[in-house]
């Protein structure tokens, strides 16, 4: 029994012995909501908080207030012209949500504009981000640059833990020659704006839900307000306009007008990922998604409208009451897709027109399926209406971009995003 005794003695001392000269054994069996760490084999550790979060859009929106209250974006314009960068970084490690700041080059950021491309891995032309800070914690990799929608991927100065940083939020300088409402432009000749930019890493369902919820809300209201002041369709002058274009074929032309064709048709899923990436940025930046959504031809918003059509379109429907600041109605969601389904109503009103000319050219049309009128507004939407020759009752397909518009929405509508 003494034998027995003293083995259980001299364990217990054993163990004791061995706690006293791990603390971190000791601390990690105390602290399990914790990640310890002990640097350069220091004693005492370095305690790193686990704070999990379940809602990641309330980490971009954490990182957005960051970017917003923190302090303007510098500028050298004299020698090596550059701009900052600030970008809102969260380590879903921890929950932490944390600021960063780079250069960028301005010849950098031109050549990247002019050469532009949707393939990843070649970052030959992409803009190199130098951190301002002269001992960098993280680098920057581009996955894909498009201005302040550019893909960016956060790598730590070990390149371990791929993964463990996603940037939520971006701060850019915009001319103010792009931004159509006054109290945006924040600076004499640029002004900041906040922005979060898709990123595989945000390619995530729920953010996929929030921008479909964002969407059909909008389309909605947009709707609503065209049957609460009973604008008329042109096309069919019976009928209110909303009776004659179904709004499940609005939304997939606005998916459309907002995917890159070369992506969507070079995909291996019918497209659903390009798809998808369109409702992300609306679930991540809701009505500021296309607010700075210039094409190179002057097209703004959700719906690229173009200045002069928009203008038209204000004009010869009164009764929609629509805002006649042809910058502001273009980008204000709402107002914007009411403009589309009259521009939509607009130019197929001259496909009926001058159809009716002809009693064999009317008889083609009204023989057309519902799907088949829905290419031919997709058509003349992208291209104006003299996309349809009424005389054979077929879409003009000699310019490409009308044929990659068309094979798009085909590819959109068999998707069922919103049936």
């Amino acid at each position: 029994m003494k034998k027995i005794f003293l083995v259980f003695l001299v364990t217990f001392a054993f163990l004791a012995a061995i706690d006293a000269i791990d603390p971190v054994k000791k601390t990690r069996s105390i602290l399990s909501d914790r990640e310890i760490e002990v640097i350069n084999g220091e004693p005492e550790p370095k305690i790193v908080e686990i704070k999990p979060f379940k809602n990641i859009l309330e980490k971009v929106e954490e990182g957005k207030k960051i970017l917003a209250d923190s302090s303007p974006l510098a500028i050298i314009e004299r020698g090596i012209k550059k701009k900052e960068i600030s970008l809102a970084i969260l380590d879903i490690k921890t929950g932490e949500v944390f600021e960063r700041r780079y250069w960028l080059e301005d010849h950098e950021v031109q050549k990247a504009n002019q050469l532009r491309t949707n393939t990843c891995g070649k970052d030959d032309h992409f803009p190199y981000l130098a951190p301002v800070e002269d001992d960098p914690d993280f680098f920057v990799v581009v996955n894909w640059w498009n201005s302040y929608n550019s893909n960016l991927a956060i790598v730590d100065s070990e390149c371990i833990d791929e993964g463990r940083y996603i940037v939520v939020a971006n701060k850019t300088l915009i001319s103010n020659e792009r931004l159509v409402y006054p109290e945006d432009k924040t600076g004499k000749k640029y002004s900041d704006i906040v922005y979060s930019p898709y990123s595989e890493q945000l390619h995530r369902p729920e953010i996929i839900q929030e921008g479909f919820n964002f969407l059909n809300e909008k389309v909605e209201a947009a709707f609503t307000g065209l049957e609460v002041f009973k604008v008329k369709s042109r096309a069919m002058p019976d009928k209110i306009v909303t009776d004659t274009i179904s709004p499940v074929f609005v939304k997939n032309l606005f998916i459309n007008e907002q995917s890159d064709p070369s992506a969507m048709l070079a995909s291996d899923d019918a497209g659903r990922r390009v798809a998808e990436r369109v409702l992300i940025r609306l679930g991540l930046n809701k009505e500021l998604a296309f607010r700075y959504t210039y094409s190179s031809v002057g097209a703004l918003g959700l719906g690229q409208i173009m200045p002069q059509t928009y203008h038209n379109i204000v004009h010869d429907y009164p009764e929609a009451r629509l805002i006649k600041d042809v910058g502001m109605g273009r980008v204000d969601v709402v107002n914007a897709i009411k403009a589309s389904v009259l521009v939509l109503d607009d130019h197929f009103a001259a496909v009926v027109k001058k159809a009716g000319q002809s009693g064999r050219e009317s008889k083609i049309l009204s023989q057309k399926t519902e799907k088949e009128i829905e290419n031919i507004r997709a058509a003349i939407y992208n291209g104006g209406p003299g996309k349809y020759h009424s005389l054979t009752g077929n879409i003009s397909m000699a310019i490409p971009e009308t044929v990659s518009f068309l094979s798009k929405l085909n590819l959109i509508r068999e998707l069922h995003l919103f049936d």
